[in-house]
């Protein structure tokens, strides 16, 4: 909304200017056009996108036959997906905020990753006790997947978070 409203004030201002006459004055109001226009569209894309992300990691309606809520793992770690610092995304990782997984195959057994559905990142990985359970509960049930907690922690005079995912499974249709 800041853009769109920014991009007005450059795009009003480029018209003033080139009711002024003059050569250096319609040079400058097609630059401030072009560049109002350019934040106006960027705006508008921005609100699209975020609408668009919205509804496809809105919440099921109803109530989750079950839920499940574990702690992942790895967190100390570099992404594998993406760039960075897991630590650094687990910082700013929010309760509520959607997350979903990615089975990658590991020294021949089965993982899952676990990805920020916002930042499109690995958060960490699902426990190796859990793996079965969480691999059970994705091919059986419809499953919304949420940060359920985020915790700080110190690990060798570094600070970390630990975040807790819950899976709300519903039943498929």
């Amino acid at each position: 909304m800041v853009r769109i409203i920014i991009g007005g004030i450059f795009a009003a201002s480029g018209i003033t200017a080139l009711s002024q006459g003059g050569t250096s004055s319609i040079l400058t109001a097609v630059i401030l056009c072009g560049l109002g226009a350019l934040l106006i569209r960027s705006g508008l894309t921005a609100k699209k996108r975020k609408a668009e992300f919205e509804a496809q990691y809105a919440p099921p309606q109803g109530t989750p036959v079950k839920t499940y809520t574990f702690r992942i793992t790895g967190t100390t770690h570099k992404c594998m997906y993406g760039s960075g610092e897991r630590s650094q995304l687990n910082a700013i990782a929010r309760t509520g905020e959607p997350v979903y997984f990615k089975p990658y195959e590991w020294e021949g057994q089965l993982a899952i990753a676990v990805m920020s559905a916002k930042y499109n990142q690995d958060l960490g990985v699902v426990p190796a006790d859990k793996i079965e359970v969480v691999d059970g509960l994705l091919k059986a049930y419809n499953t919304d997947s949420r940060v359920q907690d985020v915790e700080e922690f110190e690990y060798k005079r570094n600070d970390y978070c630990a975040v807790s995912v819950q899976i709300s499974c519903y039943p498929k249709a």
